[in-house]
């Protein structure tokens, strides 16, 4: 073995044994993590299909989508203002905790008595409040817990959970519904909650620059918002990642579902589309781990996978059998996948320590909380032409991608 073997051997095992994984409590957040996900899948495919079980309307589930998220999108930048004032972990303990007990009544509920369409309104409605705690905590607990060379990984790794499950969940999810009931799903949703508050309790509080509490609630949002504006490239990837959720969402939550309502009437079906998103999701973020900051032109490399989600969605009304669809989806998810982990990554590294709850809040806001609009429209155009919904959300993705293209300060972005 000469010299550059040797050399090369060593350093792998390096990079390996660097890896945040070797670390004991972020391994245990992350199993915590993934079963949490694992339960949310369950909940998806239960909710959804239960809903238009009672009502065959995708408006309706899409409206019930829509209420759910407005909360989540009204809070999101108070959260991430509580995680710089407050502490991150402290934040995902008690929002794990009420999402817990709001799956758990739903179970309750459901085991005993058919639901009232009124009270999964409301119960959706609450997790949405709930859940607009959860992202920004998370984004900015876990650059806490690595160093600024381990964060691709540990973004890949935390990141890439969702879609594991999102790969492995809903076909299960499917059968378990069909052979059990929508209580059994919520109530295995709400077990799971319990292993992530317990690996919560295992991360070690460590200190980090916290913001003065003596300005406005209103001032210092306005701080974190600043400081997206008066960098023209984070200013500029912001926009880029609500232009790609707009058009990713809506078509995501309810156009899927009603896919498989129309053109397969099978819940299994709708597991399956649901994993093969979710698969190839995973695969594209394991990919952005790899590569890390080693990645060049990542502006370039954004402009193009948004186009191929945006491609894919042109090619869903045309594709008429159930191994084509997931393959398509597959596929967009790989691109959706790595733009995630890219842009997440990224936006930690650049912004200081002291704002990033705030400014993760504004991304993730971009990503999760204007949802609403996305899925709103969705479930009513979906409703009106299925196939026409799904072209519109491609074609507005990929001009979204032109335009961008056109950005010296997207182009240059590395």
């Amino acid at each position: 073995m000469n010299v550059l073997e040797r050399s090369a051997i060593f350093s792998l095992i390096t990079r390996a044994s660097h890896h945040p994984l070797n670390v004991n409590y972020f391994r245990n957040l992350c199993a915590g993590i993934a079963l949490s996900a694992l339960g949310d899948q369950f909940y998806n495919v239960a909710l959804s299909w239960s809903v238009l079980q009672m009502t065959g309307s995708s408006a309706t589930l899409g409206s019930m989508l829509m209420l759910a998220a407005v909360p989540r999108t009204l809070m999101m930048l108070f959260g991430g203002l509580l995680c710089d004032r407050i502490s991150p972990r402290r934040i995902l303990i008690c929002a794990t905790s009420a999402r817990m007990i709001l799956v758990g009544l739903l179970a309750a509920i459901t085991s005993i008595s058919s639901i009232h369409l009124e009270i999964l309104y409301a119960l959706t409605i609450a997790f949405g409040f709930a859940d607009a705690f959860t992202a920004p905590a998370m984004g900015t607990l876990v650059p806490t817990l690595v160093t600024a060379d381990q964060l691709y990984g540990a973004n890949s790794v935390t990141q890439a959970i969702t879609p594991l499950c999102a790969a492995l969940g809903p076909i299960a999810a499917g059968v378990m519904v069909k052979r059990f009931g929508s209580s059994a799903v919520f109530a295995f949703d709400s077990a799971s909650f319990i292993f992530l508050i317990m690996s919560l309790y295992m991360v070690p509080e460590k200190p980090r620059p916290v913001m003065q509490s003596s300005s406005g609630i209103w001032v210092s949002i306005g701080d974190g918002i600043r400081c997206v504006i008066r960098d023209p490239s984070l200013r500029y990837v912001t926009l880029f990642a609500t232009a790609v959720n707009l058009c990713l969402s809506g078509p995501v939550a309810v156009g899927l579902a009603t896919l498989a309502k129309v053109r397969f009437d099978s819940p299994t079906a709708l597991g399956a589309l649901f994993s093969a998103f979710g698969a190839g999701t995973l695969i594209g973020m394991i990919l952005a781990g790899a590569i890390g900051r080693q990645l060049r032109r990542r502006g370039w490399t954004l402009l193009i996978l948004s186009a191929v989600v945006g491609l894919g969605f042109m090619a869903l009304p045309f594709l008429m059998s159930l191994v084509a669809t997931v393959l398509a989806l597959a596929v967009m998810g790989v691109a959706g996948g790595f733009m995630d982990v890219q842009v997440v990554s990224w936006v930690q590294l650049r912004v200081a320590n002291e704002f990033l709850g705030r400014v993760m809040s504004v991304l993730i806001l971009t990503l999760v909380g204007l949802a609403p609009i996305s899925i709103g429209v969705t479930g009513f155009a979906v409703q009106m032409h299925m196939s026409l919904t799904f072209l519109s959300a491609g074609i507005c993705m990929t001009l979204s991608a032109v335009a961008f293209a056109m950005s010296k300060h997207f182009r240059s972005i590395e």
